[in-house]
């Protein structure tokens, strides 16, 4: 055996540990988001969005915005919802920013606990994203199932089109924490398609760190459906409280 051949076989053990089992990954991955939708309080944060739609003569879109992202409980399961406050906006309004359902939509969609039984997991390599280092894991809805993203534990609203709701994609991973640091995923639900490219980051929330969206981009295609270019921007975020208080009759 050569000097480099037993280099190799001495250091192969070492590089194969230092590697997590794709099962342990995809088991942290899927507790830190379940401890997300668990523990994340009611919250609002400014929201900076873009809208290009394919057909030049619908014209542009944009707006600043509170979105607010809420807690409903239900049938066992944690259900949330978006309102928006319009600061400002320029252009005719669109209802495809109703294509943003929540920060944590696309999250749970990938790695959720609720979506583990319907999706394949696969690493695929190591990759430094924006200079941190990252484990690059792919997925994919497994064949006979559905994403549910559209029509379960994220919006409380059945989507009679959920059984042709297929996704594949991939997430960049810190391999310290296991929290996620950006998604790229296709959707699909017969012949329309949505590409979504999401990027996630740690967000202080009254002392509190909460891993969440802080950027997206989304192209879809399809007919019947809007077709287009859509980009959001999230900053600001803090807990959302209503205020009330009972006034005397004048």
């Amino acid at each position: 055996m050569n000097t480099f051949a037993m280099f190799f076989a001495l250091a192969a053990p070492f590089v194969i540990q230092d590697l997590p089992p794709l099962q342990e990954m995809v088991n942290r991955i899927g507790s830190n988001v379940q401890e997300l939708q668990n523990t994340l309080p009611d919250i609002t944060c400014k929201e900076k969005l873009t809208l290009r739609p394919t057909d030049s003569r619908s014209g542009s879109y944009s707006h600043e915005a509170l979105m607010t992202t809420s807690r409903l409980a239900g049938r066992g399961a944690v259900y949330f919802r978006v309102s928006r406050q319009i600061i400002s906006a320029k252009g005719t309004n669109s209802s495809s920013i109703n294509r943003i359902q929540n920060l944590l939509a696309d999250l749970t969609l990938a790695f959720g606990p609720e979506n583990r039984a319907s999706t394949n997991y696969k690493f695929v390599r190591r990759q430094n994203l924006r200079g941190v280092p990252a484990y690059v894991i792919e997925f994919e809805t497994r064949k006979g199932a559905s994403a549910s993203n559209r029509g379960g534990t994220l919006t409380g609203v059945r989507d009679p089109l959920q059984l042709l709701h297929t996704m594949n994609g991939k997430g960049w991973v810190d391999p310290t924490s296991m929290q996620v640091l950006r998604i790229e995923v296709s959707e699909h639900i017969g012949a329309w398609r949505e590409d979504t490219a999401l990027d996630y980051g740690a967000v202080n929330i009254d002392g509190r760190v909460y891993w969440l969206l802080t950027k997206l981009s989304k192209k879809n295609e399809g007919t019947g459906t809007f077709g287009g270019e859509l980009a959001a921007e999230y900053s600001e975020c803090r807990k959302f409280e209503v205020n009330s208080q009972i006034r005397p009759v004048q």
